[in-house]
């Protein structure tokens, strides 16, 4: 059938790729980060690494929310929360799915908390515990689906 329509000159359109999901990881653990990055990113999908909730906000000001925000909820002593940065993502994130990668089930509950507050979907992935799958996390980033 290809060889027919090619004879006869009828162009066919190239199937059209789909966009790779966007993904923000918010982790000052920068070996964390970049880890995530590395996994992510052979599985197909845009990463974009922030060791600070400060420094994704102010990106975020000036550019489209990602598909999916992985945060950990714990960024330091001296530095923003991650329930700081739900509730600083607010209005923007409203078509993103919020990770929650906390080592303390406190710290992810009351994230998810901020973003059902706010209409942003949430789904918790504790650090260091055995649900802590990189591959059901890639599972539940490709079923967000933006």
């Amino acid at each position: 059938m290809d060889r027919i329509l090619d004879d006869i000159g009828v162009e066919r359109e190239q199937p059209k790729e789909k966009p790779k999901q966007v993904v923000w990881v918010i982790d000052d653990d920068i070996h964390i980060a970049e880890g995530l990055e590395m996994y992510l990113g052979m599985e197909g999908f845009d990463v974009k690494i922030f060791t600070s909730g400060e420094s994704a906000l102010e990106t975020l000001a000036r550019e489209e929310s990602p598909s999916v925000f992985i945060i950990d909820g714990n960024l330091g002593s001296s530095r923003m929360k991650g329930w700081d940065i739900v509730s600083g993502i607010g209005e923007k994130g409203k078509d993103s799915l919020i990770i929650t990668h906390s080592s303390t089930r406190g710290d992810n509950e009351l994230m998810a908390e901020n973003a059902k507050k706010l209409g942003i979907k949430a789904k918790i992935f504790e650090k260091g515990s055995r649900e802590y799958d990189l591959s059901k996390l890639v599972d539940v980033i490709k079923s967000s689906g933006s």
